[in-house]
């Protein structure tokens, strides 16, 4: 395992066990600060280009030989998911762990809330599973420029933690993520039943070999994490449970955790707009940054335990 803290906003950086990491010479530490104003919630393509090219030199070249594991900070940068996707090669499955699905359509720009699209666009990626979301991006998702082609097309499979069946004017037939009643598709729920029974439905999902796991640790309760947005369901031993399962059937070639709550900082109107108008403003609680320590560090457990 590979470790990399990309210091966006002085989060993971600031945090034990993951600081000592670096101290240890046991994971290397990606200065962005300078670049985060310009990459929180939408990246363009020049700050983009940098970002990828600090990473490239901090961590060489792949080398084939266990995953490469990132921790980043909030999960307003949760689309550098992407780059990250891209330093691989062989053919590989994202499995997405998110309190959203990260799918819309408008608008196109490289951002938080679309980068999934942009992740099955890279040529080695034969499928995103998304696992998790229980919020209100699954009402009227056509409105919202949900990417339900994708889903209807099969490249896309969305497991919601729990959600109630979601109103549509298109017709999209059934998939692996829904069965479509009339004008309403009733979700697959991870949450509803045994999951080890939903681990093997999803094992049949997953055509590669190679797999690649983005969590975003809004995915979890308000009890485990304290994010920039609203909190799901999972927990950590869920999570477990499912990169156990991924562990024992498939190669997990990298790993990436964004969701650690820090106060948004821009260099620009659009983006102050897009953070108000787009997500809960209130402030966090002020045990936050001791409790996803605790989390990551809690990940960082599991990580070791699967041979990540």
């Amino acid at each position: 395992m590979r470790i990399g803290l990309i210091d966006l906003d002085q989060t993971v950086t600031q945090q034990l066990p993951l600081a000592a990491l670096v101290d240890a010479g046991q994971a290397v530490r990606i200065d962005a600060a300078d670049l985060a104003p310009k990459l929180r919630l939408l990246a363009n393509r020049a700050v983009w280009k940098e970002l990828q090219d600090r990473i490239d030199f901090a961590m060489g070249q792949r080398s084939g030989r266990g995953a490469e594991v990132f921790f980043y900070g909030s999960g307003d940068f949760h689309h550098l998911t992407a780059g990250l996707i891209a330093r691989h090669s062989m053919p590989v499955t994202v499995i997405h762990l998110d309190q959203h699905p990260d799918w819309v359509t408008f608008p196109g720009s490289l951002n938080c809330g679309s980068w999934v699209n942009h992740a099955l666009e890279l040529p080695q990626v034969d499928r995103v599973i998304t696992l998790g979301p229980s919020g209100d991006d699954l009402d009227w998702p056509e409105w919202k420029s949900a990417n339900l082609r994708a889903v209807a097309d099969g490249r896309l499979v969305v497991w919601p933690w729990q959600h109630k069946p979601s109103l549509v004017l298109g017709h999209y037939g059934n998939t692996d993520s829904w069965e479509q009643k009339g004008r309403f598709l009733h979700w697959r729920e991870l949450g509803e039943g045994a999951l080890a029974d939903h681990l093997m439905r999803l094992s049949a999902l997953i055509r590669t070999q190679a797999v690649y796991v983005t969590i975003d640790k809004d995915v979890l309760s308000s009890q485990q994490a304290v994010t920039n947005w609203d909190q799901g369901f999972m927990t950590l031993p869920h999570v477990e449970a499912v990169l156990t399962f991924l562990s024992a059937h498939h190669q997990v070639i990298g790993i990436d955790v964004c969701g650690d709550y820090s106060p948004p900082v821009f260099d620009d109107l659009w983006r102050r707009c897009l953070s108000f108008f787009d997500r809960d403003i209130s402030s966090p609680p002020g045990h936050h940054h001791n409790l996803n320590a605790q989390t990551n560090a809690a990940l960082l457990d599991i990580f070791r335990s699967i041979g990540a």
